[in-house]
């Protein structure tokens, strides 16, 4: 049998269709993510634990009133194909309706609304992969967040530059945002985030905002926000090439912003718009291909090109 939720919900018809549920536990949490602080309710004191380990100061106790939410409830094990998850990479059915989305994925399962903006998390009891997909659920609920202000949640890196700047460089898993990251404190650059960024609208321009969930560096400076000084494509060099920048056309540029901002992007009821959206928030940004080798130095070039 295929189709949504097939490959981990052993009824994927009986997928739930409610807001609510009993608890998993009594533990209410807020955390903040991209100029908002999002409510957690239900947690466990395994899986409160595990998100202190995860978020560690961002961690607040108690749930603040309105604003996002996320309430986690218990969901028999049955109810759930069992997996071997060892060596495996941990993925996710997603489906969009009009109003919200539904997540499935190993031992647990997902729905978010759009009109208020909350989500139920249901996962059984103990369940050592429940804090993935918490954290899942709430990457999921700041693309939508970001969208429904002009911004967008983006794969990849960001690094300090000037005063208030930060270069920006998307990229898919293996372009070499990680590689560009190390290379960029060896030369005494400070990194903001690896894996996910926030951009906003601004007043002078686009603003990052830098969020919680960690690549391999972990979270550098959740929540610092500056302006956003250019968005830097990364290319890979010959063995000794020397770094150097290029211009990036705008319709290319474009494109790969709107490949690199997640779940939103497969949405057939709101890509459009967040397609328009991306056309307009880097309307005026510098876009550069940046070229280089793991033997040779990168911020010489990108000093010199997008001071």
């Amino acid at each position: 049998m295929s189709g949504f939720a097939s490959t981990y919900l052993v009824e994927p018809l009986l997928f739930p269709a409610r807001f609510s549920g009993d608890s998993l536990g009594p533990h209410a949490v807020s955390l903040p993510i991209a100029r908002e602080r999002v409510g957690v309710e239900g947690l466990s004191d395994e899986l409160l634990a595990a998100a202190r380990t995860r978020f560690g100061a961002l961690l607040l106790p108690g749930a603040p009133p309105g604003g996002p939410r996320v309430r986690v409830f218990q969901a028999p094990p049955s109810d759930f194909v069992p997996l071997d998850l060892k060596g495996r990479e941990l993925t996710m059915d997603v489906d969009w309706e009009e109003g919200g989305v539904r997540l499935a994925g190993p031992g647990f399962c997902a729905r978010l609304s759009h009109e208020v903006p909350r989500a139920a998390l249901f996962v059984p009891h103990g369940d050592p992969f429940a804090i993935g997909a918490l954290e899942n659920v709430l990457r999921v609920l700041t693309a939508y967040r970001l969208a429904e202000q002009g911004g967008a949640l983006l794969h990849s890196a960001a690094v300090r530059h000037g005063g208030d700047g930060a270069l920006l460089f998307p990229g898919r898993s293996g372009a070499g945002k990680t590689t560009l990251c190390t290379k960029s404190r060896e030369e005494g650059r400070e990194v903001l985030s690896d894996e996910l960024n926030a951009v906003f609208p601004g007043p002078a321009g686009p603003r990052i905002v830098a969020l919680p969930f960690a690549g391999d560096y972990g979270p550098a400076a959740p929540g610092e926000e500056r302006s956003l000084s250019a968005v830097v494509d990364l290319r890979k060099g010959a063995p000794g090439e020397r770094a150097h920048l290029a211009p990036l056309p705008r319709a290319r540029a474009i494109a790969q912003l709107f490949a690199r901002a997640p779940f939103v992007n497969g949405d057939p009821y709101r890509r459009d718009r967040l397609f328009t959206s991306l056309e307009r928030l880097f309307a005026e940004v510098p876009l550069k291909t940046l070229t280089f080798s793991l033997e040779e130095p990168v911020w010489p070039a990108l000093e010199e090109s997008t001071s």
